[in-house]
């Protein structure tokens, strides 16, 4: 499914009804079930307004492109009665990727959450070399065999995380490449991609159409 939440790119503000952006939404469950809140009035409207700025990751969206806490300080400014805890909202969270995103654009969601976590990781994790373990008097603990009990450090971890690093931001660019591709508008009816040939095309007619 392409886009199925509808907004005017580089005109639409948050301050619209997104029921009248997006009618056919009232319909398809859970999305249905806020709009029956109000029926498609502003709470239910700026609501729907949150969870879209919380889980959808179009360029269009510059809230959720923020760290966790500033997403979460943006909906509370927007709309201080914003429940995270509502079953409702909850449901509709969950369900979004699946119903709302395309199959490129859950890929690319998935991967950026992935970056974000392992980026908090290596950043929160210290750098440790492995020890051995010693009792609150400072005495070494041994094993059965007499050996001194070590405690294993993070060096090793990290290190092997950050060699994979290469591997995995290659991955994440060519995932993040497509969705850009996709969401920047490059398709035609039916859903499917401009070929290079027709991408060629346009530029020249473009081009023609600036000339005249």
């Amino acid at each position: 499914m392409y886009k199925l939440v509808k907004i005017n790119s580089g005109t639409f503000n948050i301050e619209e009804n997104f029921w009248k952006l997006n009618p056919q939404l009232k319909y398809i469950p859970p999305f249905n079930e806020l709009y029956t809140w109000d029926e498609g009035k502003t709470l239910s409207s700026k609501t729907m307004w949150c969870i879209w700025m919380l889980c959808d990751p179009t360029y269009d969206n510059k809230v959720y492109r923020q760290a966790p806490s500033v997403r979460e300080e943006t909906i509370r400014f927007y709309l201080p009665e914003f429940d995270y805890a509502n079953e409702t909202v909850q449901k509709i969270m969950a369900a979004y990727s699946d119903v709302a995103l395309s199959s490129i654009a859950r890929i690319f969601k998935d991967e950026e959450e992935s970056m974000r976590g392992r980026a908090a990781f290596l950043n929160n994790t210290g750098y440790t070399l492995d020890y051995p373990a010693k009792d609150e008097d400072g005495r070494l603990i041994l094993d059965g065999k007499g050996n001194p009990v070590i405690i294993k450090g993070t060096a090793v971890q990290l290190d092997q995380i950050r060699r994979n690093s290469k591997v995995i931001y290659d991955q994440y660019e060519e995932i993040r490449k497509q969705f850009e591709e996709e969401d920047s508008g490059t398709r035609i009816f039916g859903g499917r991609s401009l070929s290079p040939r027709e991408k060629g095309m346009a530029l020249k007619v473009n081009s023609d159409d600036s000339n005249d």
